[in-house]
């Protein structure tokens, strides 16, 4: 509804979400969360969009609710207040638009597509370079600064409900031998397992530690840092959607990946930035 009117098209999208719907008689709810980047009057700012719905045949209740930010991964706690908010009852059929803005410098540092020691990680041929190796960026890809991160939305009212979501953009070449990360932040106590599904023919995709060897799955219970790793044979153009889907205990997030290979001819510096969409249902 709102994201796709913003969504470069030659970069992998991740979107990490998880979505509590409020009870059998819940009638407003989150349909869709977007947010971008703008130059505030106290310097880079965030607006964060958040569409609640009301497909029910009667008015809905008054919404009450707040939203915090997280690090970019899964099953993490919040990390600070980003805005309160009031969603006023919304006839049958209708749509309410809540808008939360805050300044860039307080919210968590975005993550990054090199490994610790700040080296691009997307390496021409060859396999993954080990940490603290420069490596090169390759491709000449649109790069639309956006913060990448997460965030918890808890709301009251109409049976209540929660939407975590997480966002982050890779850039994907063509290129033979170009591998592309991005990092990914995990915290389950039991140890998250996880999965790919969809990928499409010609398209791979990993789940790497930050010493680019395979990930366990399960993942190590506790905090623990992996980066997604993606690759693909196809031309220029080429679009790929597929998921990595990850489970702790009772609560699972889907990373859904939207790719189109760009064009991989000369190196350009990137920055982290985030659109995308998911929605999974997440027992309270």
């Amino acid at each position: 509804m709102h994201l796709k009117q913003h969504l470069p098209p030659v970069f992998l999208i991740l979107a990490l979400g998880l979505v509590a719907a409020g009870g059998a008689n819940a009638r407003g709810t989150l349909d869709d969360v977007s947010w971008s980047t703008f130059q505030g009057p106290g310097g880079p700012s965030v607006a964060f969009e958040l569409t609640f719905v009301n497909p029910d045949g009667t008015p809905s209740e008054q919404l009450n609710g707040s939203m915090n930010a997280q690090q970019f991964g899964a099953f993490l706690p919040d990390e600070g207040l980003i805005c309160n908010f009031t969603v006023p009852s919304i006839p049958p059929g209708g749509t309410q638009l809540v808008v939360c803005t805050i300044e860039l410098e307080d919210l968590p540092p975005a993550p990054p597509r090199y490994d610790e020691a700040g080296n691009f990680l997307v390496v021409p041929g060859g396999p993954p370079l080990p940490p603290g190796t420069p490596g090169t960026l390759v491709g000449d890809c649109p790069v639309v600064d956006f913060w990448a991160g997460g965030v918890d939305i808890i709301w009251t009212g109409d049976g209540g409900g929660q939407a975590i979501v997480h966002r982050g953009l890779l850039p994907v070449c063509a290129r033979a031998g170009a591998i592309s990360y991005i990092r990914l932040q995990t915290n389950c106590s039991s140890g998250a397992s996880w999965s790919f599904a969809n990928l499409c023919p010609g398209w791979n995709a990993n789940l790497v530690t930050s010493q680019y060897s395979q990930a366990p799955n399960p993942l190590p219970p506790g905090p623990f840092t992996v980066y997604v790793e993606v690759f693909t044979s196809q031309s220029q153009g080429a679009v790929c959607d597929f998921d990595l889907n990850m489970v702790c205990g009772q609560a699972t997030a889907s990373i859904h990946v939207t790719g189109e290979v760009c064009d991989c001819e000369r190196p350009v510096a990137v920055e982290p930035s985030t659109w995308g969409r998911i929605k999974s249902t997440y027992p309270r």
